[in-house]
């Protein structure tokens, strides 16, 4: 009568669990467990952690995780829903400065990110997303390298006008964003995927 759904606790746009339950990923959790005719409960996690799918996989905390890209560490224990969106990365500069993207300068990019894009360039590490922000208004860099998704809505929250988002020179950075149910529950995926537009 319930079905568990683990989100990210601080993750706007797709979800946040203060000061009330919000977001991309929350409303779609709400469409699923209304399509399979239950209750939503949500476990709040961290989806940065190593342990996020474990939460899944083997302690049984959730039934659902959403906002997560396939694993191949977790694949014997859990199955991947078809993506319901894509992920990429752009570069954001200064509004006033598009042009010094051009240049040899140092580019930002959030500490332990494995992205592909950044060959060739002078490269500083910031520990999250509005430090690389901060860093790029206040011309310590030329540039950030951020996921597309949450780096619009963030620069448009907080930084209005002083940010534009311009597209990498290729794709080579861009991701599925999946649900994730246990191999003991392809029921769910399917009900997932039958929601899924693309």
């Amino acid at each position: 009568g319930t079905l568990v759904v683990a989100l990210d606790q601080h993750n706007l746009p797709f979800s946040t669990a203060h000061p009330k339950p919000a977001g991309l990923d929350y409303e779609i959790a709400q469409q699923i467990a209304t399509a399979l005719g239950v209750s939503l409960d949500v476990y709040w996690a961290y989806s940065s952690h190593d342990s996020y799918p474990g939460k899944l996989a083997s302690k049984k905390l959730c039934d659902v995780i959403l906002g997560i890209t396939p694993d191949d560490r977790f694949a014997g224990r859990v199955i991947c829903t078809n993506p319901y969106y894509h992920a990429g990365y752009q570069w954001a500069v200064r509004a006033e400065a598009r042009s010094k993207l051009l240049g040899d300068g140092p580019v930002a990019v959030e500490s332990g990110v494995a992205v592909r894009g950044l060959q060739g360039r002078v490269v500083r590490s910031y520990p999250d997303l509005p430090a690389l922000f901060v860093a790029v208004t206040s011309a310590e860099v030329d540039a950030a390298y951020v996921v597309s998704t949450r780096g619009n809505w963030l620069a448009a929250q907080h930084w209005p006008g002083r940010l534009e988002m311009l597209p990498a020179s290729d794709t080579v950075d861009r991701f599925p964003i999946c649900a994730a149910v246990r191999r003991t529950e392809p029921d769910l995926k399917e009900a997932r995927d039958g929601k899924s537009h693309h």
